[in-house]
């Protein structure tokens, strides 16, 4: 045996126990890390999240302020502003573009021009067929096409002269056209007024080429009925006297020609005082007259019964005042009734003011020219009387009486006065 050692104390082999506290406290120290540095992420991200929402508030911001300022003056434009998409399909109009065309947003989207309910026509009055229009042109070829002019016919039957420009539009790449936007200005009141003046220039060429006043009527009749679409017109003129008017120039196209002539002979049988019927109350008056139907008017149109045997309706009575007097009472009508047209009536006030002072000149000259041509006879007579009274002393005045053709004379100076007339 061996000999005893005193014990001074007891050893233990620790070492996994000193990682495994090592351990932890290397853990400790490294999620207190990942804690800070996930904080100081979360404060960064807080951070950037809050400039960004600032950011993007400031963009929304500006961006609904633009739309806001695109919708204004979208809206305070009297141009009417459509856009389609790259089939054609309306998708959203302005307020003026409704008031145009008389139809509202709902009525207008999804249709396109190819819509034959749009009854759209050229200057000419021939159809608009929806692929000519300026924004079909435009999607299809990819260039804009402007100052377009068409008449578009609204669902109150009225018609709405327009002037278009459409300008296609292409994404940022520029590939191919995604969509057109078309503005259109009512030109309504300009193409009245164009109208208007090329009738009057009509009017006034075909009233000096007249052969007298009659024949003027006649074509101021004819002109009025084919540019108003009026079937029968006729002229009432007092007589010497301002006593009664009686039918003077009358005209009528093709429809209906047997019954407007029956109205016609009838017509020609009838004079009317100072205030009787439609010509009488408008030469009295002096006021145009509007009747919607005139076969059922029994005291107001006293030719109601033949009216209604020909089937004659609507009727307008104008009068022509020069001077304050009234040279003749223009009367129309039409085989259907009509409302009274507020735009008609102005037209035909207008036209009727102008041609009066027209009418008074022709009347004037015609005047003037049988006064010429009595002085002329008047004159011719006188010297073949002299000349006849010489002869019996001097043969040679009475040969000089022979060879002047004092009715020659007359007829040349008649052709000259017409010519004079036609040149101005």
């Amino acid at each position: 045996m061996g000999q005893a050692v005193r014990c001074v104390g007891i050893l233990f082999d620790i070492s996994d126990v000193y990682d495994e506290l090592l351990y932890e406290r290397l853990c400790q120290r490294l999620r207190k890390q990942a804690e800070e540095a996930l904080r100081q992420a979360n404060a960064t991200l807080e951070i950037k999240v809050a400039e960004r929402t600032t950011e993007l508030a400031q963009s929304n911001f500006y961006l609904q302020a633009s739309e806001a300022r695109y919708r204004s003056v979208v809206s305070a434009m009297a141009e009417g502003i459509v856009l389609q998409d790259e089939n054609g399909v309306i998708q959203t109009s302005n307020a003026n573009a409704e008031r145009i065309l008389g139809l509202s947003l709902d009525q207008m989207m999804g249709r396109t021009y190819l819509d034959l309910r749009w009854r759209a026509i050229h200057e000419d009055g021939s159809p608009f067929l929806g692929e000519q229009h300026p924004a079909m042109l435009a999607l299809r070829t990819g260039k804009p096409c402007n100052n377009v002019i068409m008449g578009v016919h609204k669902p109150d039957g009225n018609l709405t002269w327009i002037s278009i420009n459409s300008q296609p539009l292409f994404p940022t790449d520029g590939s191919v056209t995604y969509a057109v936007v078309t503005s259109f200005a009512d030109i309504t009141e300009r193409k009245r007024a164009e109208e208007q003046v090329q009738l009057l220039q009509t009017l006034a060429l075909a009233i000096g080429e007249a052969e007298d006043f009659n024949a003027a009527l006649t074509s101021i009749l004819q002109t009025i009925c084919e540019t108003k679409g009026w079937n029968y017109g006729e002229a009432w003129v007092p007589d010497g006297n301002a006593a009664v008017l009686h039918c003077s120039s009358a005209w009528y196209g093709d429809h209906g020609s047997s019954e407007l002539a029956q109205f016609r002979t009838v017509s020609e049988k009838f004079t009317f005082g100072f205030g009787l019927g439609l010509p009488g109350r408008v030469w009295a008056s002096k006021q145009l007259e509007w009747c919607e139907d005139v076969s059922q008017s029994e005291t107001a149109f006293l030719r109601h019964e033949i009216a209604l045997v020909c089937g004659i309706k609507a009727g307008l009575g104008i009068p022509l005042i020069a001077n304050d007097q009234v040279l003749a009472v223009l009367v129309f009508f039409k085989f259907e009734s009509w409302q009274d047209d507020s735009y008609l009536i102005q037209s035909i006030t207008a036209i009727a003011a102008q041609l009066s002072s027209v009418l008074q000149r022709k009347r004037a000259e015609e005047a003037l020219f049988q006064e010429k041509e009595l002085a002329q006879v008047t004159l011719r007579n006188w010297r073949c009387s002299y000349y006849y009274r010489c002869s019996r002393s001097n043969p040679i005045s009475q040969s000089h009486c022979r060879n002047t053709d004092g009715l020659e004379s007359v007829r040349s100076t008649r052709i000259a006065h017409k010519r004079s007339f036609s040149d101005r």
